[in-house]
């Protein structure tokens, strides 16, 4: 093949790489398109957190986002060279809200496109691989257990009492977390409250969308307890239980990160505790887990 026609051949594919990469891909929707002038009013958009979005600039002038109220200012990652029109970026907002912009250093007479887009498949890839990531949230819970006592009680059949919970819950990944935290139990008959001090093993087992787009997680737990001084005694029984664990995530977008609610059931039995008759025991809650 002569060299003239490689070299037009060249530098037709060189021209389509070109505008291929400068036209939005299908994820990435338009929000803002506007040519700015030197005397051209400020203009208002609504920013989130966590969303990637892109900002391109065809022209001169120096991009100004500000939030409305008292707050960080987005920041800007330049996409290529930025002295290649037209310049690209990576716009991220550290709140949610409005959003002032406008172009500083434009010239008298000259005008710049501004095109502004929500990345939606970089921002669900950047929030699956955050929510994958290792976090250290916080567990509690609240509910009632079935009756069972430490100590005799002359033959009165123990009553069940309040169970709360607090604990510090370490995910890894979306599937794996651990709970370390202490256990209170009233024991309405004898008149006196336990602590405990336990380790909890969380596994999800599997997930669905029961409620539109927010995510519902089923899973197994194992709790391991320690009494710490309980009862006139001051016994220091263990308990050993495993159960089921119901979990609705509030983020719409089925985010693990942030605010869930819990249902859950353990059954267990009792050791170091040899005067009892009652070994075993059933334990149901409800709590709330926030995970930053």
């Amino acid at each position: 093949m002569p060299a003239r026609s490689l070299g037009g051949l060249w530098l037709s594919c060189a021209v389509v790489s070109i505008l291929a990469a400068q036209e939005p891909r299908k994820s990435q929707v338009l929000l803002v398109e506007r040519l700015f002038h030197a005397d051209s009013e400020r203009l208002t958009i609504a920013l989130r957190r966590g969303v990637v979005y892109l900002v391109e600039l065809s022209g001169s002038g120096t991009l100004i986002v500000e939030p409305e109220r008292r707050a960080r200012a987005p920041f800007f990652v330049p996409i290529g060279d930025s002295t290649i029109q037209p310049r690209r970026f990576e716009l991220h907002a550290f709140v949610n809200a409005p959003h002032n912009v406008h172009l500083a250093d434009l010239v008298s007479g000259d005008s710049t496109l501004l095109r502004i887009y929500a990345d939606t498949a970089e921002t669900q890839r950047i929030t699956q691989k955050r929510d994958r990531a290792a976090t250290v949230g916080l567990s509690l819970a609240g509910g009632t257990h079935s009756g069972y006592r430490l100590d005799p009680t002359g033959g009165v059949n123990p009553r069940g009492g309040v169970d709360l919970d607090a604990c510090l819950l370490l995910e890894v990944g979306d599937r794996f977390g651990s709970c370390v935290g202490l256990n209170r139990q009233s024991f309405p008959d004898a008149h006196y409250i336990g602590s405990w001090l336990f380790l909890e093993e969380r596994v999800r087992l599997i997930s669905r969308n029961w409620l539109g787009s927010r995510t519902t997680d089923v899973g197994a737990v194992l709790r391991y307890s320690r009494g710490a001084h309980i009862g006139p005694r001051l016994l220091d029984p263990v308990w050993l239980g495993a159960g089921i664990q119901v979990t609705q995530r509030f983020s719409s977008e089925g985010r693990r990160r942030g605010w869930r609610a819990f249902l859950g059931w353990q059954h267990g039995r009792l050791g170091g505790a040899p005067e009892t008759e009652f070994l075993y025991s059933d334990r149901f809650g409800v709590g709330l887990i926030w995970a930053p």
